[in-house]
Parts: C-alpha cells; structure tokens; sequence
C-alpha cells in the first residue's frame, strides 16, 4: 500500500506541475525521480538519485508500477513512459564505453537489454 501511495502522489504531482509535465519521462527519469522523493537511505533508487546512476527498466509496466500507472488514468493523471529515448541513452553508454561488463543472474528481457545494448560496440569484454 505504501508504494501504491507513494507513486500515486508522484504522478499527481507530475501532472500537476506545468514544468514537469512538459518532461519526457522515461523509466530511467521515473526512477530517478522516485529515487530524489523517496529519501530513504535504504532504497536502492535513493542512492542510484544520489549518485547520479542510471538505472534502466524496460519492463517497469510489469507489477506493481504498471497497476499504478493504469489506475491513476481513470484519475486522468497520466504518464506517459518513452521507452525509446531509454534504448537510445543505454546503447549510446555502450558504444561510448572503453570496457563494458555484463553481470547477469537469471534471463529474459533485462539481460537481452543489456546485451543488446552491447551488440553496438561488438559485445562487452568481461561477463559472468
């Protein structure tokens, strides 16, 4: 219940906010919005803000957030999530990288992300 809360507040405040609303959100600019509003030392997001890392999410519709989002539109708070500016800024890290690095547990569409991302640079130099 209490991230249904907080992302609920987030989206209003976003729809609300003629500045933010003209941002072209991503799920990496969600996440890093909800990283600053969470300030909580004990949230990944939180020190991901903090220290200015990206954090990439090409399925944030799958769960909790997608239920969100959905919800929030019969509210007629709607956010919208470019997926594609999101591919553009991890390819472009890839292909800028010196060495790249891939640690991957399990499968599936965040693993295709970032090797994906890397197949742009002719794959990464070190992986597990």
């Amino acid at each position: 219940m209490w991230f249904e809360e907080f992302l609920t507040n987030i989206i209003t405040e976003i729809n609300n906010d003629p500045a933010l609303s003209k941002i072209s959100f991503t799920p990496s600019k969600l996440c890093d919005y909800m990283g600053m509003k969470v300030n909580h030392e004990d949230s990944v997001l939180y020190w991901a803000h903090k220290n200015k890392i990206p954090i990439f999410c090409p399925s944030i519709t799958d769960g909790a957030v997608g239920d969100v989002l959905f919800s929030q539109t019969y509210k007629g708070n709607i956010l919208k999530l470019d997926i594609t500016e999101d591919i553009r800024r991890i390819n472009s890290i890839a292909m800028r990288a010196r060495k790249s690095a891939a640690l991957i547990l399990g499968g599936g569409l965040v693993k295709h992300h970032i090797m994906n991302a890397n197949l742009f640079r002719n794959g990464v130099d070190f992986c597990v």
